[in-house]
């Protein structure tokens, strides 16, 4: 994006920080709607229009559009999150949710990794926009899939919309010392997860690593370390307090950064790889600490 369209690295990272400013306003508006609409219906509705919106962004005339477009997919993109966690609640049973969870969040690393190895490659061969193209086109065909194969929701039950009580939960919430700092520690690891691999290809490109885009690509397979964390957690929570594995994780995330300042390759690959081990190990923890709140 930063050599398309003239831009430096810090604004050429809006184009994925737009998304993520996205998916935290869909977040909030779906947290007074997605109670309406039969989950299944939701999250396959998202599915499509993520996907066409992909296939728009690839005809961005300037960055500016990119940008906006990217905050449109945010949008849908989040309708899936506001209710899959809520759909697997209602439809597992509660002795195996949490390793059901961990499943789940391993799919969308194991996702968000071949999307980034294939988009890389297929991104120093084609160009941008043949790439983004591509990736629109496989989401539609997801999209039908995910329709056809997921069972419908049976325990789900359309609730009436209820503007104020909803924001008087909110509130109640903000109010209590624990959900407060769970939600600034989520946004805290988030804000240095996104930020970590927002920058990567441009420390990577330069000096003293100067590798080329393939080998750029190869380090997302990175999001692999991340699945075991994912699922690791997931076994410790049975074992171990969600309080206790939340300190060691984020223990874990602030060594991995450490390293990171390394100009060692291989001291700067292990620490991405315990940082994105701490990192998705902890996204989980705060679920399991709010269920009893």
């Amino acid at each position: 994006m930063g050599r398309a369209f003239s831009v430096s690295p810090a604004v050429s990272s809006l184009a994925i920080s737009g998304g993520t400013a996205g998916m935290a306003a869909g977040l909030f508006a779906f947290a007074f709607w997605a109670d309406r609409w039969p989950r299944k219906k939701l999250m396959s509705a998202c599915m499509f229009g993520t996907a066409l919106l992909t296939i728009i962004s690839a005809g961005s005339p300037n960055f500016a559009v990119l940008v906006v477009v990217n905050f449109l997919k945010g949008m849908t993109i989040s309708g899936i999150s506001a209710v899959a966690l809520a759909y697997l609640a209602e439809e597992v049973h509660g002795n195996v949710l949490g390793f059901i969870i961990s499943l789940y969040l391993s799919g969308n690393i194991l996702g968000g990794m071949s999307g980034r190895v294939s988009a890389g490659f297929l991104n120093g061969w084609l160009g941008w926009r043949y790439t983004t193209l591509i990736v629109g086109v496989i989401g539609i065909v997801l999209a039908v899939i995910f329709l056809w194969i997921l069972p419908k929701s049976q325990h789900f039950e359309s609730q009436k919309i209820q503007m104020g009580y909803k924001f008087r939960q909110m509130q109640l919430f903000l109010r209590r010392p624990i959900l407060f700092a769970l939600f600034m520690i989520a946004a805290l690891l988030m804000g240095v997860f996104v930020s970590t691999y927002n920058y990567l290809n441009f420390r990577l490109e330069g000096p003293p690593f100067s590798l080329p885009h393939y080998i750029i690509a190869l380090v997302y397979v990175m999001y692999t370390v991340g699945i075991g964390g994912s699922i690791a957690a997931g076994r410790w929570s049975d074992l171990y307090t969600p309080a206790t594995i939340l300190k060691v994780l984020i223990v874990t995330v602030l060594v991995g950064l450490v390293m990171l300042l390394s100009t060692n390759i291989w001291v700067f690959v292990v620490g991405l790889g315990v940082l994105t081990f701490g990192f998705f190990g902890h996204i989980q923890q705060p679920v399991v600490l709010c269920r009893p709140l």
